[in-house]
């Protein structure tokens, strides 16, 4: 159980660092934003927003329990990030026209070194640990980078070409594009909100027999009938069902399971809940 606390202590830094990181580009993307007169990178601050809620989510998430409270909060989160993806959407409608400013290259210059920094740290920790939060949160930090990169060649060809016409929509579009960006994170957000809920399946079958293997150990198992896997957020929980001789009492039965439950978790660190059906051992003949 210790391992498991120290575990999610060194998970929760890694999504703290994400936290604070992503709320500073936030204020700095707004502010460059505002003093170079470009609303594709104010939307890119509303990015760097919406991945501080998520990563802000999966912090409070560890702490709590699974329960119709907790998935209402989170239900609230994913919501919230979608109507900052619409309203900057929504925001492109009648805006006027600005050349942003040539000091929003530095500005943009250093979001991106930032942003790829913290992303290639959150992918390298979330393979390492097959920790699907930090995973997660590597993935919108390459979307931020991107969202990043589209703004910065967007204002490149809007000053390099800035007696044609038509290219003065640039930032307009790229606003617009990121405003889709930001509505695919609350989207994916919602999505990993629902498999708390209701979990989806792992058919990893490598895995499957790995935790048969496992069971099978325990001499009082005669056969195991099935084992679902199911991922609820960052953690397995198994679902299985399995024949012991019918001779055993029924407080036997149980100290049987518990032991198998205890060697379970032990193994696999993923795994935080079992259960498990007994049924008696019936011969075929």
């Amino acid at each position: 159980m210790k391992q498991n606390k120290g575990d999610n202590m060194k998970e929760n830094k890694e999504l703290i660092i994400s936290c604070i990181t992503n709320l500073s580009l936030f204020i700095f993307k707004l502010v460059g934003g505002i003093l170079c007169k470009s609303s594709s990178f104010i939307a890119d601050s509303m990015h760097s927003c919406s991945i501080f809620i998520s990563d802000s989510m999966n912090i409070y998430n560890k702490e709590k329990e699974r329960n119709d409270k907790f998935y209402y909060i989170n239900v609230a989160a994913g919501l919230f990030i979608l109507f900052i993806g619409f309203g900057i959407i929504y925001n492109v409608l009648g805006r006027k026209y600005y050349l942003p400013k040539s000091q929003l290259f530095i500005f943009c210059s250093i979001a991106i070194f930032v942003k790829l920094v913290l992303s290639l740290y959150l992918m390298y920790s979330g393979q390492n640990k097959n920790n699907q939060a930090l995973s997660l949160s590597a993935y919108n930090g390459r979307l931020d980078v991107i969202s990043s990169l589209i703004v910065l060649f967007g204002t490149m060809i809007m000053r390099i070409f800035s007696s044609v016409k038509f290219l003065r929509y640039i930032d307009m579009i790229s606003t617009f594009i990121i405003g889709l960006i930001v509505i695919n994170i609350g989207y994916n957000y919602l999505k990993e909100v629902i498999s708390f809920k209701i979990g989806t399946t792992i058919t990893d079958e490598n895995l499957i027999s790995d935790i048969k293997k496992n069971i099978i150990k325990n001499k009082n198992v005669i056969e195991i009938d099935e084992i679902i896997i199911l991922r609820i957020g960052d953690y397995y929980k198994i679902v299985g069902s399995l024949e012991m001789n019918g001779q055993y009492s029924l407080i036997e039965v149980h100290d049987i399971i518990c032991k198998i439950e205890k060697k379970l978790k032990q193994e696999f660190k993923d795994i935080r809940d079992v259960t498990i059906k007994v049924n008696p051992y019936r011969r075929v003949l």
